[in-house]
């Protein structure tokens, strides 16, 4: 038996269907409905419509790191390829850690009963060894991540300050020096930090990652 269903509707606009059956007056029968793919205007196929955005730096302890956020519609099974040699079947992926910097193309593949979809896109990925920002203004900062000894060096020898903030903002330590600094971070718990250095002219902050 087919059930026809007419309604007014306006272009460009998002609607819902609601199909509700019951049993009325038996236990002996089921009831069901069957919704073929060509009743809804379409072809015997439904192809996958393949889609995820992604963040770069995600609130982890890695900086160069990447959370990827699946919204594909009609598949059943995924694959990432995240173009460094990392692979993965799952839906949803946990944050993905790049171990050099780089330009990378992340694709997702989805497919269901009939048919495949990709999408792809590129991420740029910066050197974990390195503070660009401080670098940038004449300061060079090392390693980063750090481990136990931080490095500072001022490139023209000039006097500055050097503030060191946790996640939060809170000031954890403040270090004056002329030309070079060597700030030991072993009492340090593991996370994000922020490292601000201050000289007569000039005040920059950038992220720093404790290990």
């Amino acid at each position: 038996m087919a059930l026809d269903a007419i309604a007014d509707v306006y272009p460009d606009s998002v609607y819902h269907v609601k199909i509700a059956v019951a049993d009325v007056s038996d236990g002996i029968f089921d009831s069901g409905v069957f919704l073929g793919i060509e009743s809804m205007c379409a072809d015997s196929t439904l192809a996958p419509l393949t889609y995820f955005y992604y963040l770069l730096n995600p609130k982890t302890e890695q900086i160069n790191s990447v959370t990827v956020f699946n919204t594909t519609r009609y598949a059943r099974s995924f694959h990432w390829d995240f173009g460094d040699g990392y692979t993965t079947n799952q839906r949803n992926p946990p944050p993905h850690t790049y171990q050099s910097a780089g330009t990378y193309t992340i694709t997702l593949t989805a497919n269901n009963y009939c048919c495949s979809d990709s999408y792809s896109e590129t991420v740029t990925i910066d050197a974990p060894n390195s503070i660009s920002e401080l670098a940038e203004n004449g300061f060079t900062v090392y390693p980063n991540p750090v481990g136990d000894d931080l490095y500072v060096r001022a490139e023209n020898g000039e006097v500055a300050v050097v503030n060191l903030f946790d996640i939060t903002g809170k000031l954890v330590e403040s270090f004056s020096f002329t030309s070079e600094l060597t700030i030991n971070t072993s009492a340090y718990a593991a996370g994000v930090y922020f490292i601000n250095i201050e000289t007569g002219n000039q005040s920059i902050t950038d992220k720093l990652l404790k290990k």
